[in-house]
Formats: structure tokens, sequence, C-alpha cells
């Protein structure tokens, strides 16, 4: 019995379908929360946590001026507010065993 290149095409195309539809049924397959978070803990007890961040500082900046108003008739009737204190955030995250510290305006 010989094969022609079609054949071939269909008995690939055939194997490809099958492994397909298997990892869908897989990864369609209901799991309970808690054996989700069951896997999620040993999954990073294998292979470490990724990331860590820390939060080192919260410094209270200078205010944020308020835009000048485009209205200049409804600026001359409400005094403007005070602007509120800008705060800086001060953290280090880790990832990959390389240490970042950024500050980051809240």
């Amino acid at each position: 019995m010989t094969h022609s290149r079609l054949d071939e095409l269909y008995i690939g195309g055939g194997a490809l379908a099958a492994v397909g539809a298997g990892i869908l049924i897989r990864r369609l397959r209901k799991c309970d929360p808690e054996e989700i978070e069951r896997r999620r803990r040993e999954r990073v007890d294998r292979i470490g946590r990724l990331a860590q961040c820390e939060i080192l500082d919260i410094v209270e900046g200078e205010p944020v001026t308020p835009a000048a108003t485009k209205n200049a008739r409804s600026a001359s009737l409400i005094p403007p507010a005070p602007a509120p204190p800008r705060l800086l955030v001060v953290y280090r995250y880790t990832i990959s065993r390389v240490s970042y510290e950024p500050t980051f305006p809240i």
C-alpha cells in the first residue's frame, strides 16, 4: 500500500487535531478553588517567587498647582481651592534577583 503526500497531510492533521483536543479538554476541566490554590502554591514552591516588592517610605512633597481656568468670569466668582500635597511612594522590588528602587508620585 502506497501513501501519497496528501495522505500524510491528513494523518498529520488528524494527529494534530487529536492532541489539540486533548489539551483543550484538559484546560477546560473544572477544578475547585482549593485545588487551584494548592497547585499555585506547589508551583511557587517549585520555581520560587518571581517578584517581591516592599514599600520603604511615603514622602510628602510640594503641592500640585491647579491648572489655570479658561473662563475668567467663573474664576473671579469662585476662589481657588488649596492644592493637596503630593505624595511620593518610595519602594523596592526584586525580579530575578535584580533589585530596583524607583520613586512613584501619587
